[in-house]
């Protein structure tokens, strides 16, 4: 069922304008991924089962909606989004900012390979859809996301 492959960029349009401020990039990280499609559905059963979260001091196990970021981009330039962006609710990808934040991922660990074309021409192509400032996950937590070799100046706006 989810993620969903977006057919044609259109489809972004019935979004909460008011809800989202900014646009958070990501990568996968881990290890290098190659020419291995669908990372998406990995990271959406891994988020939905394996994820550990504190709520009102219980521990917990998993996310209801799955994958926590909106927007995933593969290594093929494939666009899928998530549970959270179909039903525009709030992500589970930056801390602090999953409210108002739509996070994007892009498969691969950018510290080792570099962004394929293909996902640096989609990735493009959804900010200028989404019309919002771009932000780079490293700049609200202390990680090195989405990488080294992330092409920054690329998508700073």
């Amino acid at each position: 069922m989810f993620p969903v492959l977006l057919k044609d960029i259109n489809e972004l349009k019935n979004i909460k304008r008011n809800k989202w401020n900014k646009i958070i990039i990501h990568h996968t990280g881990g290890a290098k991924v190659g020419k291995i499609q669908e990372i998406n559905k990995i990271i959406d059963v891994w988020h939905r089962t394996k994820v550990i979260w504190f709520w009102q001091g219980k521990k917990m196990q998993g996310w209801k909606y799955g994958m926590g970021y909106h927007i995933f981009i593969e290594r093929n330039g494939k666009i899928y989004l998530s549970e959270r962006w179909i039903k525009q609710l709030s992500g589970g990808h930056t801390l602090g900012q999953n409210r108002v934040g739509i996070g994007i991922c892009c498969s691969g660990n950018l510290d080792l390979q570099e962004l394929e074309q293909k996902q640096i021409f989609v990735l493009k192509k959804l900010i200028i859809e989404l019309k919002l400032p771009v932000f780079f996950h490293k700049e609200f937590q202390n990680k090195n996301c989405p990488g080294k070799n992330f092409p920054y100046k690329l998508f700073r706006s």
